[in-house]
């Protein structure tokens, strides 16, 4: 299987700790065997003005995009099979949070800092 990855549109900092909190369901041990694999946030972009956080795994596409319908509420998805062509125009500096830009941090930790970059 290759790497899937969700977009989710974040427009203030409870749209973001939502999907922190989503994420960090679907990662706990006992949802292991219907969730897909271990999911990560890796960045955060803006694009026209609205900001979108980009997260994935390496596998397990179905299973993961059947856990967001049942446990995600907020705004807009962006599914693996189906993201707009700007999607994949992003460029460098239209980044605002990258996980390679916060090294030896905890997954906690790095949403803590993502939280903090974003909003604060």
């Amino acid at each position: 299987m290759g790497r899937s990855e969700w977009g989710f549109l974040i427009g203030n900092k409870d749209d973001l700790i939502h999907v922190i909190d989503v994420v960090k369901l679907h990662n706990a041990p006992e949802n292991a065997e219907n969730a897909g694999e271990t999911l990560e946030i890796y960045a955060m972009f803006k694009h026209r003005k609205k900001m979108y956080l980009c997260v994935g795994n390496g596998g397990g596409r179905e299973s993961t995009s059947d856990f967001f319908v049942k446990n995600y509420k907020g705004p807009k998805i962006y599914w693996p099979f189906d993201k707009p062509k700007w999607w994949f125009d992003t460029k460098e500096e239209d980044y605002v949070w990258k996980l390679s830009n916060a090294p030896g941090l905890t997954s906690d930790a790095k949403m803590l800092q993502l939280s903090e970059t974003i909003f604060n």
